[in-house]
């Protein structure tokens, strides 16, 4: 287990990936250590049903295990 501190602030996003999503990203060298928090928020900002049809997709292709998936998004707005 790591951790990391720091300091959040407006505009910043938090990303949590269930193992199955966090492992695709991880297969995946093409994405590099800045490309995947990118990555991750693209795959956040499709709506429940292009979410699943793509994660069907990655399974069907054998790129994504069949295991539970899931992703949060937390933004850090201003106060106001």
């Amino acid at each position: 287990m790591s951790t990391a501190t720091g300091e959040l602030r407006a505009g910043d996003e938090l990303l949590l990936a269930t193992d199955a999503l966090a492992a695709w990203l991880l297969s995946h060298p093409e994405i590099d250590s800045g490309g995947a928090g990118k990555q991750l928020g693209n795959i956040a900002d499709l709506d429940h049903e292009l979410f699943t049809e793509w994660v069907q997709s990655e399974r069907d292709k054998s790129r994504m295990r069949n295991d539970d998936v899931a992703l949060i998004r937390m933004r850090v707005k201003t106060e106001g």
